[in-house]
């Protein structure tokens, strides 16, 4: 992703005495898609701006920060906001806090999904922590020794209390993660639940798969899900399907194909269909368009 250097006084007088870099990245999309909620073919467009900030101590610490900029308006939040993030990182492992994933979800991840609007996201690995689920900041602690890799996170404010562990190896092509959380209320009973969430990958020539199963109790219900993704990808080509089960009080089943072919200079034309299966109850989504990397 190209990076611009934000060339102010202000900033270009910060970088220089404290050896830090504030960078602008972005990206955008138009294009047409129908969705389940109104069931009409409709235009659909979005522009979002990046800033990034980097730096490093005397000691050899590195920090930084990151927000979109319709998250901007939230940087000085209060105790129910997580706009953005912070970390700092050394050889002690990496500390994070604000809007970032939880311990589980940056272990086990999602699967792939098709479209350039998302079409629901119907591909991505449900999480009881984490996965933009809070109102209040996350903070994740993550350490990496070679091909290991170690998450632990934990909420603790007004609205719930959660942890969640997570660990992920990658072993000739193969990679593996597994998860597990807890959360409940910070006001009683309600949301209790438990989740051990695992996944298994590998790239097979020209093709990428990936397989999450997760089981979930929460409350006296249980939820369980799972799925499978596979990219095959030629030169500028890649075409992704994927399948995925949600069984809890209702059962949905997504399946989508997409393709996505990369124009160069960071354009891709991209496009996607899913069938949606609620309970017996099914409905068909699409969508086709153009997308932008900064």
């Amino acid at each position: 992703m190209k990076k611009i250097l934000l060339a102010t006084t202000m900033f270009v007088a910060a970088s220089a005495a404290a050896h830090a870099e504030v960078t602008l990245s972005g990206d955008a999309r138009m294009g047409v898609t129908n969705n389940i909620a109104s069931g009409d073919t409709a235009f659909t467009s979005r522009a979002r701006l990046k800033f990034t900030m980097s730096g490093e101590t005397d000691g050899g610490l590195s920090f930084g920060a990151s927000f979109r900029a319709h998250e901007a308006f939230n940087a000085n939040r209060d105790a129910l906001t997580s706009a953005g993030s912070v970390f700092i990182s050394g050889a002690f492992g990496k500390l994070t806090m604000g809007n970032v994933a939880g311990a589980a979800e940056a272990a086990v991840g999602d699967l792939s999904g098709v479209g350039f609007t998302g079409l629901g996201d119907y591909s991505d690995t449900m999480f009881l922590t984490g996965d933009g689920a809070e109102p209040e900041p996350i903070v994740q602690y993550a350490y990496t020794a070679g091909d290991l890799a170690v998450y632990a996170s934990a909420t603790d404010g007004v609205t719930l209390k959660n942890y969640a562990l997570g660990v992920s190896y990658t072993m000739s092509g193969y990679n593996f993660g597994l998860g597990y959380e807890s959360t409940d209320a910070a006001d009683g009973p309600g949301v209790d639940g438990t989740h051990l969430v695992a996944s298994v990958g590998g790239t097979f020539g020209a093709v990428a798969a990936k397989a999450v199963y997760g089981k979930a109790d929460i409350g006296a219900g249980t939820t369980t899900q799972y799925g499978l993704s596979a990219t095959y990808t030629a030169n500028a080509l890649a075409v992704t399907g994927f399948y995925k089960v949600a069984d809890a009080a209702t059962k949905t089943t997504a399946m989508g194909l997409g393709a996505a072919y990369d124009l160069g200079g960071g354009a891709s034309v991209k496009g996607g269909l899913v069938n949606v299966d609620v309970d017996g109850i099914e409905d068909t989504v699409y969508d086709l368009g153009v997308s932008f990397d900064f």
